[in-house]
């Protein structure tokens, strides 16, 4: 008997749950994207359009479909249609619970990295390591322990060839506070991407409540709601506590965003066309035009905005030299261009490098870049 290969298996999967008659939405206009397309024609289903939360994209042409906002297009739909989920996990929950809006479960299907690898993503991430090789091998020449090289270059080999192994071997449920960042009871610390509150927990839960200062930033308006009432319910009248609606970055602007996923985007200035998508104005603050007293660490998770955070934050990380936790997944080249901008500092920083997704769940994402003053 000749055994089906991963494409044929894959096909099947979707074609057991995808309904031949029903046209579909693909919902998500990158790499998975083009697989789901590929899958869809082979099987000769219907598309009838794609969608993605990038406003940047919307009006551009993608695989001969033109990019919509996800409403504007149910809004011409007359009959029923499903919808491909083509995203990774790191914006699938986001995607989902919007899409639950408007569908129940049994109408869209999950498009998963790691349940359909594809050759295209592989060689695309490949290229982009062997093309930046050289910057590559300085970064992991410039981590301090073992355990730090094995996590770096297991995030790159899963990455390229999909293996979850290699990220849950180097699995570390310690994110952010831990051994690394242990040091004093005098912490002044920033939360850069504190959605409703949980990193500020844990801080306060790894310190004992012995702190000096906290100022935690979250720009999206449902968050920061959560973010408050958490506060207020849990440490009211704690003045060293502060929380701010606001995103850092490297300008200090008021920009739009698509509010109908929070959480997942990342910052753009694009201009955007009228559309029945609701758009969130945000405002966008360099942590150097603060002026802080004291930073003695600075946490970020803002979905690809990092790299402009640091930069807008560059005078404080040379006047303080805090310790840093930045996450280095959102972007493909985050891994290797953030550890060589903060080296290029030429700080007295010890490096290391964690990997924090959980194996059970989104394997794949939370690595994080840690800077240790010595």
């Amino acid at each position: 008997m000749i055994e089906p290969s991963k494409r044929e298996i894959d096909e099947l999967k979707m074609a057991e749950l995808i309904r031949p008659s029903y046209p579909v939405i693909i919902y998500g206009a990158g790499a998975l994207g083009k697989i789901a397309i590929e899958k869809l024609k082979t099987m000769e289903i219907e598309i009838v359009g794609v969608c993605d939360s990038n406003c940047e994209k919307f009006g551009t042409d993608f695989e001969g479909y033109t990019i919509q906002p996800f409403e504007k297009m149910i809004s011409k739909l007359s009959n029923k249609y499903q919808v491909v989920i083509a995203v990774g996990e790191t914006y699938y929950v986001e995607v989902k619970n919007y899409l639950l809006k408007f569908l129940n479960e049994s109408e869209f299907y999950k498009l998963n990295v790691f349940e359909c690898p594809s050759v295209e993503i592989s060689e695309s991430y490949k290229k982009l390591i062997l093309d930046n090789y050289e910057i590559c091998q300085k970064v992991a020449d410039l981590l301090e322990d073992d355990l730090s090289k094995k996590t770096f270059y297991n995030v790159i080999k899963g990455r390229v060839t999909f293996d979850a192994d290699y990220f849950n071997s180097v699995y570390d449920a310690k994110q952010y506070f831990n051994e690394l960042t242990q040091e004093s009871d005098d912490e002044y610390f920033i939360d850069a991407g504190a959605y409703i509150g949980d990193t500020l927990r844990q801080f306060i839960e790894f310190k004992q409540n012995k702190f000096k200062y906290i100022l935690s930033l979250e720009p999206f308006e449902e968050c920061f709601e959560e973010l408050k009432m958490m506060v207020i319910s849990e440490f009211d009248g704690d003045k060293r506590i502060e929380i701010e609606k606001k995103a850092l970055s490297n300008q200090n602007e008021t920009i739009k965003i698509n509010q109908s996923l929070g959480a997942s985007n990342s910052i753009t200035r694009a201009v955007f066309e009228e559309s029945q998508t609701v758009f969130e104005e945000i405002e966008t603050i360099c942590l150097d035009d603060l002026n802080l007293e004291k930073v003695t660490f600075i946490k970020m998770d803002i979905e690809g905005s990092e790299l402009d955070a640091l930069n807008g934050a560059v005078g404080t990380i040379r006047r303080f030299t805090p310790k840093l936790a930045i996450c280095v997944y959102h972007k493909p080249e985050d891994i290797f261009v953030i550890p060589n901008w903060i080296q290029s500092l030429n700080l007295n920083y010890k490096y290391y490098m964690r990997h924090h997704g959980n194996p059970n769940f989104n394997q794949h994402c939370e690595t994080v870049f840690y800077a240790v003053p010595y």
